[in-house]
């Protein structure tokens, strides 16, 4: 079944030649950002953590950023004491064991305004989560995160291909055209077990959805067989 779509980037020639591609307004807004943060006398610098020992913290201060923003209103906030924040340590650790973690941590001055989390293997890399500080969102942090981050991998000429998991979305676009659709494969053992999982969804296609309380009201007495609600 079909998914979600996803952007990429391919890392081909240099980046001034990738940058020149973008859209004029992101050029012009990356360019409004820092320097503005330079009259203000906010120095920003990015750093890449890879070491095992370096995730679990990474996350901690991954999560204060997530925890303050509007994931945190939802419940889906990456958190170090919560399943999802387990996960991704236990990811990360495992990941950067073999060299295939890769934590962007963006900072003005010393404080840490946006991270993306990634993965690598072979000539690829991939941007797993990313958050910022909602609270300085004017400055485009993550942008500003985003412009480096890409900066820097066509300057190490190492990774061919940077990959943004999740579904595409509008701010993606602005730093790719590429697309493609990720799906769902179900494959199982027994010739016996797919026969019975398609009864299953067929029975369940074929029972009438129930109407819902405010569906099932009475219409006013007059009122036409026609404007009964299904």
């Amino acid at each position: 079944m079909d998914y979600i779509d996803t952007g990429w980037i391919d890392i081909i020639g240099t980046f001034d030649d990738y940058w020149a591609a973008r859209g004029k307004n992101l050029r012009q807004n990356m360019r409004k950002q820092r320097n503005k943060l330079a009259t203000e006398g906010t120095h920003i610098h990015m750093r890449v953590l890879t070491a095992p020992e370096e995730m679990a913290a990474a996350i901690v201060r991954y999560g204060v950023l997530e925890s303050s923003g509007w994931k945190a209103t939802e419940g889906t906030a990456i958190h170090p004491n919560n399943p999802q924040g387990q996960f991704y340590i236990q990811l990360l650790e495992n990941a950067a064991r073999h060299g295939e973690a890769a934590v962007y941590e963006y900072f003005f001055n010393e404080k840490t305004v946006a991270l993306n989390l990634c993965v690598r293997r072979a000539a690829t890399l991939v941007v797993l989560k990313t958050t910022y500080d909602e609270t300085i969102k004017n400055y485009s942090p993550a942008f500003l995160l985003s412009q480096d981050e890409v900066e820097q991998v066509f300057g190490q000429g190492i990774i061919k291909r940077l990959e943004y998991y999740g579904r595409m979305m509008e701010w993606h676009t602005r730093w790719t055209e590429n697309k493609r659709t990720l799906y769902h494969l179900t494959c199982y053992r027994w010739s016996w077990l797919k026969k019975l999982a398609g009864r299953r969804h067929k029975r369940k296609e074929d029972v009438p959805e129930l109407p819902t309380t405010e569906d099932a009201n009475t219409p006013p007495i007059g009122a036409p067989a026609s404007e009964l609600r299904p």
